[in-house]
């Protein structure tokens, strides 16, 4: 059921110093969009006509924000904004100058959106307002920008990439070429680090993410957005970056997971695993990724390829992936870590139960090395140094029995029939 009449609000019986005028709010954006869709839209936005900040604010509306005339409703907490239109561009989308009055139109604020599909607005009585065709672009699947402001903010290719992905739609040709003008003049690389990792991160929880990354490759903005994943576009097989990354989503919708298989295969190639970790570090400090996802990011790229060669892995490195990789301590990273593999070697073109066996195998070793007693090599008087030495020592003799084996025993708790 659409929102009551903004005439029953609470808010209008707050002015005293304020005439009474009836505002005119308006349902706009994502809300209409996915109400259209059939979707159950998480929020409302709306849009108010002809009111200034004072009018808000004497009708009990709590302004939200110093940059943006938004304010949020008393009892509700919905967001109200003044109608807006942009005025006097800076170089960057920071630099712009916002000018809201109550003379600006709704049509005026729709127009300083990115996406027909997105400038769209309704009435409380569900009446739909849509001066530049976004319902139809909607009906036929089609990703629209707005008009020639557009490319005032560069993070909006990310938007479209995103909704591409979110919703598989496409993409107008009058739209990629405005995109192809803008990857030509450089304007993507002032893009904000943090605002990249926010539309990446919610591109990693889409239900394509693969639809993402081979968007932005195809607009030919994927090296200034994600410099060194272009390159692995056109690896072996074709798309496998892209294959492995629908893998990822059809096994986890946890953007730890797709993150891991994004950029498991940088480095590849490079002097070492300590390469490999160096360069997944140095893009995700350009995009601003958090910490926590960085520091998984380098451990998959560190000990993909340990895992590619497992028949022939001796028992030092499985020790030193396990202990890279947190597996004793964090054994859902150990989880993760195993889905990113099985993602990329479907990627590489492997079958399904060669991906799985090597998962089975992994958690084999795992558990030889899980079995170590700690306690007794603290009782042995070992602390520091020399305890992590003797345990090392320890968990890589269990490892190398467990290789040694043909089979598990009989009545073994983790016999899995690998082999090992």
């Amino acid at each position: 059921m659409l929102a009551q009449s903004a005439e029953k609000h609470p808010d209008d019986r707050c002015a005293t110093s304020v005439p009474r005028i009836t505002m005119r709010a308006y349902l706009v954006g994502g809300y209409v969009r996915d109400r259209l869709l059939g979707l159950d839209p998480a929020d409302r936005d709306w849009v108010v006509v002809g009111e200034t900040a004072d009018a808000m604010l004497a009708r009990g509306y709590k302004m939200a924000g110093k940059g943006f005339p938004v304010f949020l409703h008393p009892q509700t907490g919905e967001v109200y904004a003044l109608a807006r239109t942009d005025r006097d561009r800076g170089e960057r989308h920071a630099d712009r100058t916002v000018f809201a009055a109550p003379d600006v139109s709704l049509e005026d604020d729709l127009a300083r959106r990115d996406l027909t599909i997105n400038a769209m607005a309704m009435t409380v009585d569900g009446t739909l307002i849509d001066p530049f065709g976004g319902a139809r672009d909607l009906a036929q699947g089609v990703l629209r920008h707005v008009g020639p402001g557009f490319r005032d903010d560069p993070v909006r290719v990310l938007r479209m990439a995103r909704f591409a992905a979110r919703f598989g739609f496409a993409i107008a040709a009058e739209t990629r070429a405005l995109i192809g003008d803008m990857v030509a003049a450089g304007e993507l690389d002032a893009m904000i680090p943090e605002r990249v990792w926010s539309e990446l991160y919610k591109a990693l929880g889409a239900p394509h993410p693969d639809q993402f990354i081979r968007t932005l490759a195809d607009l030919g903005a994927l090296a200034q957005v994600l410099p060194g994943i272009d390159q692995l576009m056109h690896g072996t097989p074709r798309d496998g970056l892209t294959a492995a990354m629908a893998a990822a989503a059809e096994r986890s919708d946890d953007p730890l997971v797709r993150f891991g298989v994004l950029v498991c295969r940088l480095g590849v190639g490079g002097p070492g695993r300590d390469d490999a970790a160096a360069t997944v570090d140095a893009l995700g400090k350009q995009i601003a990724a958090p910490v926590r996802f960085r520091r998984f990011g380098r451990a998959c790229a560190a000990y993909r390829d340990a895992v590619l060669v497992l028949d022939r892995l001796d028992p030092a490195t499985a020790v030193r992936l396990f202990t890279g990789i947190g597996a004793l301590k964090h054994p859902a990273d150990f989880d993760r870590f195993l889905l990113v593999c099985e993602a990329d070697a479907v990627g590489r073109g492997e079958t399904p139960d060669d991906v799985t066996s090597r998962s089975r195998q992994l958690r084999y070793l795992l558990a030889a090395v899980a079995g170590i007693p700690t306690a007794a090599v603290g009782a042995a008087g070992l602390s520091g140094q020399a305890f992590g030495e003797r345990l090392r020592t320890l968990q890589t003799e269990a490892v190398r029995q467990a290789m040694a084996r043909q089979t598990p025993e009989p009545n073994d708790p983790n016999h899995n029939d690998c082999g090992y």
